[in-house]
Parts: structure tokens; sequence; C-alpha cells
């Protein structure tokens, strides 16, 4: 179903993307023509330096045909790049050899993309290295009008470096028909306690069903999800010195993923692994406590047979934890421009106008499904959701898996909320090599009951102080 797969081991930006809403479609966009240009007459306007004809490129690891419709979204409502192509390069299979890949240029002194694409967990090293331009100028404008998880997932150090391509808040999914056999309302759901409880009871109704899905492996943003509740923290403090052992979020943190797996209440498989779309399939799994990019698969593996018995809320707050309605899955997908770009003023005011301008967002929206980050354009989402019809191109299958519809009426208006719910943990420029290999280290450790939460927690700082050693030392 998905184009490929980022550094956390999950997919992203599925065909479906394209498809999401169909009020303009594709044949209004000129959605197959990214290559083509307005004539080597049409002028560029004021906004790209006065250029009647040039080229964006821009590096990708996932959603190519997302990033060409947003692309000609903006060429077909702003004359700005009426004389502009792109050349979009999926250039790795994820966001970390993306990154890699952009690390050998900056050393190599090679031709650098004008757009790279990268996750919030691997911005901060580029920021801190003065890599990325900075973007204040161009948040300026809009900076009042949009979520609060936009102006998190954009900022480095208290400088805009970013301009999101997604936000990845919170949300509980849950088959609402079986939890209202079991007797359990989500919603009252506000403690740890509460939440382990709702698990068991669930488990006693349904013998083999189970509320969420947690083994010895997960991918490392089950725990990122929980702990960027706690924003502003990070493994470090700011002159090197780890702070994971003394920091009770970690803790806490630690503490319930054991607790879920000592319980019983999580079936022991892991997001991405060979059983896993199976056993969401067969309701072995009937509830996911996760970021609101799952809604691009979780249709396609429940299949239709479940259409209309998935709900989606904030998460409960999960006391004594930081309130869990906050925080994300690593932010969300970002697009930044290098330094000394060949066009990178070009690029900025295009990604201006692609994910900042209530207009160019709104048409974006409208040819790839992706969400608005304007407050403003609220209204005209629903509006345009609650009216659009099939189109003719689309599957009777693909229009009712998607989210949309998948998960009632109300869910779009829920996942806008949540993006003011974004929180962003404080991922320094050593972020890639701590989440990659320490951090799934020692959850499959705490979790297969190899190491106790204590010894996990020094585990993992010993090993950032001797692998990593001060993460802000060459920033």
């Amino acid at each position: 179903m998905a184009e490929t797969g980022d550094g956390f081991g999950r997919a992203q930006l599925s065909r479906r993307s394209v498809l999401k809403y169909g009020s303009i479609g594709a044949a209004a966009l000129g959605l197959a023509a990214c290559s083509s240009t307005a004539g080597p007459g049409a002028s560029s306007g004021s906004g790209t330096g006065g250029a009647k004809s040039d080229t964006l490129t821009i590096w990708t690891w996932a959603g190519a045909s997302v990033i060409e419709a947003g692309f000609n979204a903006v060429k077909a409502t702003s004359k700005d790049f009426a004389g502009f192509k792109a050349n979009i390069q999926t250039v790795a299979a994820n966001d970390y050899a993306t990154a890699e890949k952009f690390s050998l240029a900056l050393s190599g002194g090679t031709a650098l993309p004008d757009i790279l694409q990268l996750n919030y967990t691997e911005m901060p090293q580029f920021a801190a290295a003065g890599a990325l331009e900075e973007l204040s100028a161009a948040y300026a404008p809009y900076s009042t009008d949009l979520y609060a998880g936009a102006l998190q997932v954009a900022k480095y150090n208290n400088g805009f470096y970013a301009f999101p391509g997604s936000l990845n808040p919170k949300l509980f999914y849950y088959r609402s028909d079986l939890f209202a056999e079991a007797k359990i309302d989500p919603s009252s759901i506000q403690t740890t306690d509460d939440y382990i409880a709702a698990g068991m009871q669930f488990h006693r109704k349904f013998p083999g069903q189970y509320i969420m899905n947690l083994n010895t492996e997960p991918q490392p943003y089950v725990f990122g999800e929980m702990i960027s509740a706690y924003a502003p923290i990070s493994f470090a403090s700011s002159d090197g010195k780890y702070q994971i052992t003394s920091s009770p979020g970690f803790e806490q943190v630690f503490g319930f993923l054991r607790q879920i797996r000592d319980s019983k209440i999580a079936y022991p498989v892991d997001d991405f692994t060979t059983d896993w779309p199976s056993a969401i399939k067969s309701q072995k799994i009937c509830g996911y406590l996760g970021a609101d990019w799952i809604d691009e698969f979780l249709p396609g593996y429940a299949t239709l047979s479940q259409y209309g018995k998935w709900r989606a809320i904030p998460w409960p707050a999960l006391s004594p934890m930081a309130n869990q309605e906050y925080g994300s899955d690593a932010g969300g997908s970002l697009f930044v421009v290098p330094k000394g770009a060949r066009n990178g003023q070009a690029a900025i005011e295009f990604l201006k106008q692609w994910r900042l301008s209530p207009e160019g967002s709104l048409a974006s929206f409208n040819a790839n499904g992706i969400l608005p980050l304007n407050k403003t354009t609220a209204s005209s989402v629903i509006s345009s959701l609650s009216t659009a019809k099939r189109p003719s191109a689309t599957s009777q299958t693909d229009w009712l898996e998607l989210p949309q519809h998948y998960f009632g009426s109300d869910y779009i208006a829920t996942k806008l909320q949540a993006m003011n719910r974004v929180k962003v943990f404080g991922y320094d420029p050593s972020a890639v090599k701590e989440w990659s290999s320490i951090v799934s280290d020692w959850l499959t450790k705490l979790l297969s009951g190899s190491a106790s939460v204590s010894a996990a927690l020094a585990g993992m700082q010993q090993d950032m102080e001797t692998q990593v050693g001060n993460p802000y030392a060459n920033a």
C-alpha cells in the first residue's frame, strides 16, 4: 500500500493520499505532468527572483506522488511558479539514509538539493551546523494562523528551519462496537491503572482479542510518542550531560511500557512485523495507541469487514505520566532548504505558498489530501469532505477505506484539533545514532525481561555517554 518506509520502520504517504478527497481531481491540476512548463515565456513573478523558468530539485525518501501533487497544485494557483519544473528524486529508502546522503553532499561539496525532506529527528543536526536556511521571515505573515503543532516542529533552538509536510499528533483508535459490548467507555480512561484495567476487562470479555499490540522489539516511536508529552525534555542537557536516570519522565514511560507487557493486555506482535496486518484483520488487535498516520494503514489491514466500527479520540491522559493527550511521533515530516542551494529563495517561496498560505495549502489538500496547517482553513476542509463525491477513477473500496469515511464523520475534525496538541521531544544533533540503535536496544531488553526499568535506564544512559558523548560537541 505504501511507497516506502522511514527510519522508524513505518511506511508513509501511500498512493491513497492522492485520492483522499477527490474534490478537485488529478485532471484539473495536471498531476501527471510534473515536468511540464507553461512555456518559455512564462513569468515566475517577483517571489522567485524574476527567473522565467527553472527547476526545483527535491530530495525525498517517500511520497514522491504526494509532493508531485502539491507542486502542481501550487503551479495551478500561483503565477510565481508557472514556469517552474520539479525534479523530485527518491534518493534513499528512509529518512535516516536521506540525511546521510545530504551529509555526504555537504562534506563532499557536491550539488545540494533545493528542498530536502527529513523527519524532525534529523533536522537539529543540520540546523545546529548552520546548513539550513533560517525561515522566520517566511513564517511572519502566517504564524498566528498556524496550529501550535506546526510551529513546534518548524523550530530548533528558537529559530525556524523547516516547513511541516505533515504533523503526527497522537490519537487512540479503538473498535467502538467491541468496547461498547465490553462496557468500556474509552473517554473515561484517565490513568495508567485505568488503561490496564480496561485492557484486562476487554480481554476477559473477548479472550484472544486485545486493546493494543506490543511485543519485545517495538519501533522507537512507541517510546517517543510517550516521552514527547514531557516536552521540553531531552536525553542530554545543553552542556552535554545525559539526564536519563535523573529525569523522572524516562522512568515513568519505561515503567508503563513494562507494565503493559507484564499485564498481558497487549497482543504480542510489534508494528510493521509480518504478523501485524493479519492480526488486525483477524480482530486480535482491536485498538491502537499511536499517531494519526496509522489511518493510512489500518483500513487496508482491517478491510471493509470492519468498516464503521473503528473510531478515534485523543489519547488518555495516563496519569501519573505527563498528559499523554500531548506529544507526537517525531513531530512529523519536514521540508528544509539547504544553505547554498541553487534555487534557495525560490524553494522558500514555493514551500511558503505550499505549506503556510491558506490558498496554496487548500489547493494541495484538494489534490493530495494532506491537511493544511492553517486554523482558518478548518471549516473549508470539513465542508469539502461532506460534499465530496467519489471520483470515477477511485474504486468503491478505496473510497470507503479513506480515513474520513472509515473512522466516522467527525474524524477529520478530531485530527485537526489534535494538531494543537503536538509536542516534540528535544532531539539533539546526535539524534539519529541515539534513536536508531541505543533506544531500540534498551527497549528490547526492557520488554523481553532481560533488564529492569532501572537497569534499562542506566544502560541506555551509559551507552549514550560512551557511544555518542556530548551530542552538542560538534554542533
